[in-house]
């Protein structure tokens, strides 16, 4: 019985001491209560400790969501395809139409994402180091050549993220710069080991000699495109071109030239890797944006330019010509902070925070049928949740699929419009076009978005 007691006194104790901890707690037996300017130095007394539970390597975590298309894998999420297998009665989910959370967001820190038709790229973080990741259709290596153990070939479909395996020399030390995606190639920048592309080369993207009747499926080629000594820093893709973006703010490119997207003076396939000049010659490039065939690219002093398509007037401010194959200056009015180039329409961010758009499409202004519109015009900002409660919110960010656009605020929200292919919108329906900007419902603060031609990613921060 004895010590039964002592145990239950021993209890009494604990609790009564964890009590003590709580600030201000009235436990029984304190006859004046304590003076919060003097509590740190009453003896005996014992504070609070606080403790914060957090998951290892939670610190700067973000957050992967997903929608669209899911036929190919291109979400990389294997449980919206394989519930037919789990359940004779469930049926695979081919169409996400609203986002949902991707589970390699939770095992990888996601620095970066790239989306092309059908497949996706990440640029992610773990124990192991920080790779390249492919997920989705992979018919011309676009994502590598993928052979697991106990399968005698390649895959053309990846349900679930793969490592890329780059022929780095020194892959300890080798940092990746950037990723891009264009319509069946991939563009890889590392810091010291030059520029890799895979994937399709039938126009000359991939920077090497054009092949005839070349097997890119079963070849799974890594072309290093250019040495590190071209100081490349970012890459961006069209939908068969490729760009190289130099730390001096030059643009070297190669691929598809049929509309003068290239920027070199042709319209032959360019499969050499050369110099982009025309009006950005001596100009400070920062950023290039081309869903298509249409080009823009901005510089450092907020001047926008364009070269590419034009059959559907994005550079009508320039020229009336259907195609300009040399940069030329968009005048605009203003400077310029973001832009972005879909198949036949284009937007800008000027510098105070305002959305413009032009070109052929749903441009955003609510009417319900595609808009011919040759000079940019003002996307009303409350369409982007800017009103007399939220007076300081502005766009800050902003990105185009192939028929469908999306802008960033500083509130970390996402708006789409456009045409919603299999649901890439995320809007919560599957086929129905949207005409005007809508917010997508993300459960967190969206910090980047990407478009492919029928699906989205978003990278999304924290709470923690």
């Amino acid at each position: 019985m004895s010590v039964f007691r002592t145990l239950g006194t021993l209890r009494r104790r604990h609790v009564y001491n964890l009590f003590c901890q709580v600030r201000f707690y009235p436990f029984k037996g304190r006859k004046y209560p304590v003076d919060p300017a003097h509590e740190d130095t009453l003896p005996g007394h014992c504070m609070l400790q606080e403790f914060q539970y957090v998951a290892d390597g939670a610190k700067g975590s973000v957050r992967l969501y997903g929608w669209g298309n899911t036929v190919y894998g291109a979400l990389g999420e294997p449980l919206f395809l394989e519930r037919e297998r789990k359940s004779p009665n469930a049926k695979a989910i081919e169409i996400v139409d609203h986002p949902a959370r991707l589970v390699f967001g939770e095992h990888n820190q996601v620095k970066d994402i790239a989306c092309g038709y059908g497949f996706t790229l990440f640029l992610a973080k773990n124990k192991e180091g920080t790779f390249v990741y492919g997920t989705g259709l992979n018919s011309d290596s676009q994502i590598g050549h993928q052979h697991p153990t106990g399968y005698s070939g390649a895959l053309e479909y990846i349900l679930s993220p793969m490592k890329i395996h780059l022929p780095l020399s020194k892959p300890k030390t080798t940092k990746i710069l950037g990723i891009s995606a264009g319509r069946a190639h991939t563009l890889i920048a590392t810091d010291a080991e030059g520029v890799y592309s895979l994937g399709h080369n039938g126009y000359g993207q991939c920077g090497r000699p054009i092949v005839s009747d070349e097997d890119y499926f079963n070849s799974g080629y890594i072309h290093k495109m250019v040495p590190a000594s071209e100081n490349v820093e970012a890459v961006f893709c069209g939908q068969d071109t490729s760009f190289l973006l130099k730390s001096s703010g030059e643009v070297l490119s190669c691929g598809w030239a049929a509309d003068g997207q290239t920027g070199r003076s042709g319209l032959a396939n360019q499969p050499d890797i050369q110099l982009v000049e025309g009006e950005i010659k001596g100009r400070k490039i920062v950023k290039i944006s081309c869903a298509g065939d249409c080009v823009l690219a901005l510089d450092d002093q907020g001047l926008m330019f364009g070269w590419g398509n034009s059959e559907y007037s994005q550079f009508s401010v320039a020229t009336d010509d259907q195609q300009l194959n040399t940069p030329t200056y968009l005048e605009v009015g203003r400077k310029v902070k973001d832009v972005a180039s879909a198949g036949s329409a284009c937007l800008m961010l000027d510098s105070e925070g305002s959305v413009w758009s032009w070109g052929y499409g749903f441009l955003g202004d609510g009417s319900g049928m595609p808009t011919m519109r040759p000079i940019p015009e003002k996307i009303p900002d409350p369409l982007f949740g800017k009103n007399t409660y939220r007076p300081d919110v502005k766009s800050v960010a902003v990105v185009a699929g192939l028929h469908h656009f999306g802008v960033l605020t500083n509130a970390g929200d996402l708006y789409s419009w456009g045409l919603n292919r299999r649901g890439c919108l995320g809007t919560g329906v599957k086929d129905r076009d949207q005409y005007f900007p809508m917010r997508v419902s993300v459960p967190f603060p969206v910090k980047k978005a990407v478009m492919g031609v029928d699906h989205t990613m978003v990278i999304c921060k924290d709470f923690l």
